[in-house]
């Protein structure tokens, strides 16, 4: 506690200074800064808000952000989130989980356009996303729970990656390659990867289509840990005019996405006796909106959406018929909005209907299904005060009728600084691996029940033109929480819901821009861009008689820091991340720090695009670290590419 003490009057001192920054900005400064875009609204299919006056704690990574990280994958860019943790456990995010503020991985809902990505067999297979960095347009952090807005499994935030809206014609394609400089003590072959990337759009504001394809494969980086992945996505968008819509007309929309994964699985569930083990992973998904705003009655939208996944896992990959295991889940999900806006209210309203079905040789064939219903209101009582409160009813025959109320508050304290606070609740219901799984290290628990959790916050951000930020305090109280225990190394894990659990933290982050015009004055000067983040959590729960999996698992401290450096079609970025990590007991905790840096540099080829030649090396310090106990993660590695 003493830490979260000491960090709160550090920034609120910090929070002071930016109040009296924005007096000292002018607007002309921004056109000398990096190439910052403000997003003017969140995604939504019922009320609209933007980051700014949003009341919660929201983060957003722009396209432009995307550009300049040292990634190949959609994985990787959440790595450098504040309060996110990707948890890896192959090379580019083949298999890895995501948390967000001390949280397990099946506490968090990720989607691709509003559409969701959870899987019913495991939360392992949510980040099997087939959305490259090339065809994203931003990326949506909401961070606590949100089920009034977002639904099922939505206890601990929402990760929403919003895909590209091309109204032009764009062809843009990369290769890449890299290597950790090491050789296959059994082969002799170099370690290595090589990524092909295709981007292209059509179309104009009434019509408009684009599709990506994306190939990684490598020989990975240890025994047993090559990876192949294949990944392609479209979206059709087509605006119909008529005399009783406006401003725009009937929009329609079709989207969706596969992609086909295979890679060494050494260590990912039972090791040291997995070795040898392999899996498959195919995921496809698909989508098709519908928009109408009438003069009078508001916005009507309609959606429906469905997901398929595959998975295969052998225990041993050259003899598969000693242990294997298929599971395939489908999901489909119809769902009805509606908003209607005037001057001083906002109402939200919308239905949704999910079923769940599982097909598998160790689970077994089940079915499960959803019906929840949402209502928000967002009132506007004065200029700069925003009040919003909803809830979200769900139904289910097992669960009966439950109801996730939630409220927030966003305050324009002046220009471009904002305060805001929220209470809310979540849920997320036992996956079918929680339910039926069993195997040479783990007992099922059919009797399992839905974690829920109350979620309180509240914080300041600011974005002037040169300084941004934000400071946020949250506590998470969990009920009922799915943890996997064992009383000893050697006993099978067994899915239990166990003692409450509160996590609570404080999350902090600035950013200054700046330009040093009498360095290379020629060439505009050097444009600087700055950032430094942290995030410090608590838990409740010190220690555990039993080995626990998930109750410890998460980053006491997250710091990180970022560096970038522009001088006309020249780029430097350089980001440093420094993680405190808990094991499998509070004694296990471990400390690392990882550096990344990647140089870009653009060469003008005639009147065309230019051609972006790029190198970045991931790990600079060659740290050797884990983010799951049986699984060593890449040392330092290079990588050299091309982008035209």
């Amino acid at each position: 506690m003493k830490k979260i003490n000491k960090l709160c009057l550090l920034f609120g001192f910090i929070v002071v200074t930016a109040l009296n920054a924005q007096k000292t900005v002018s607007v002309s400064d921004l056109n000398q800064q990096f190439d910052t875009v403000k997003v003017q609204s969140l995604y939504s299919s019922r009320i609209h808000f933007s980051p700014d006056n949003y009341g919660q704690n929201v983060q957003i990574i722009s396209r432009e952000e995307i550009q300049k990280m040292p990634v190949q994958t959609t994985t990787e860019i959440l790595s450098y989130a504040l309060g996110v943790d990707i948890r890896q456990r192959g090379p580019q995010g083949m298999q890895a989980d995501i948390q967000i503020q001390g949280s397990t991985f099946d506490q968090v809902l990720v989607m691709i356009d509003g559409v969701k990505m959870s899987d019913p067999q495991t939360g392992h297979h949510q980040m099997n996303l087939s959305i490259s960095p090339e065809a994203i347009e931003r990326i949506e952090i909401i961070k606590g729970a949100a089920a009034r807005r977002y639904g099922l499994n939505a206890l601990a935030g929402v990760v929403n990656i919003i895909t590209r809206s091309q109204a032009k014609s764009h062809l843009a394609a990369q290769v890449h390659a890299g290597t950790n400089a090491q050789k296959d003590m059994q082969t002799g072959k170099l370690y290595a990867n090589q990524g092909y990337r295709l981007f292209n759009s059509i179309g104009n504001k009434e019509l408009s289509a684009w599709y990506d394809i994306a190939v990684d494969l490598g020989s990975g980086y240890r025994h047993n840990s090559d990876f192949q992945a294949i990944r392609s996505n479209f979206k059709v968008q087509q605006l119909i005019k008529n005399k009783l819509s406006v401003p725009d007309g009937f929009k329609l929309s079709y989207l969706g996405g596969i992609v086909r994964n295979s890679f060494g699985a050494n260590g990912f569930y039972a090791a040291p006796s997995d070795s040898n083990s392999y899996e498959y992973v195919n995921t496809s998904w698909g989508a098709v909106n519908a928009d109408f705003e009438t003069q009078k009655s508001g916005t009507f939208s309609a959606r429906i959406s469905a997901r398929a996944n595959n998975d295969q896992y052998v225990f041993i990959k050259s003899n598969p018929s000693y242990y294997r295991n298929f599971h395939q889940t489908t999901v489909l999900t119809p769902e009805l909005n509606y908003r209607y806006v005037s001057k001083y209210f906002e109402i939200g309203a919308g239905a949704e209907y999910r079923k769940e079905a599982i097909n598998s040789t160790n689970l077994g064939d089940h079915i499960r299904e959803f019906a929840g219903l949402y209502a928000d209101v967002l009132l506007m009582p004065v200029k700069g005060v925003r009040i919003s409160g909803g809830v979200y009813s769900l139904q289910n025959k097992v669960l009966g009728h439950q109801f996730y109320p939630g409220v927030d508050i966003n305050v324009q304290l002046k220009k471009d600084v904002y305060a805001f606070a929220s209470a809310g609740n979540g849920q997320r219901l036992p996956t079918y691996t929680d339910l039926f799984y069993t195997g040479p290290s783990n007992i099922s628990n059919p009797l399992l029940l839905p974690e829920m959790a109350r979620y309180f916050d509240a914080g300041v951000r600011f974005n002037g033109q040169r300084f941004q930020g934000h400071i946020n305090v949250f506590r998470r109280e969990n009920q009922s929480m799915i943890d996997r225990v064992k009383d000893s190394l050697n006993a099978p894990w067994k899915p239990l819901n166990v003692q409450s659990l509160t996590m609570q933290g404080i999350e902090a982050r600035v950013q200054y821009q700046f330009r040093i015009k009498n360095i290379l004055a020629s060439r505009g000067g050097i444009r600087i861009l700055s950032s430094t983040g942290v995030s410090v959590l608590e838990s409740s729960v010190v220690n555990t008689a039993s080995i626990s999996q998930f109750a410890l698992n998460y980053l006491p401290i997250q710091w990180m820091s970022q560096l970038q450096f522009r001088v006309q079609r020249f780029s430097l970025s350089f980001n440093l991340r420094y993680l405190e990590r808990y094991g499998l007991k509070a004694a296990e905790k471990t400390a690392f720090a990882i550096a990344d840096v990647r140089a870009d540099y653009a060469i003008k080829i005639r009147e065309g695009k230019p051609l972006r030649v790029f190198v970045s090396m991931q790990n600079l310090g060659n740290t050797q670290y884990k983010e799951f106990t049986a699984v060593p993660l890449p040392g330092r590695w290079t990588t050299l590419g091309l982008v035209f």
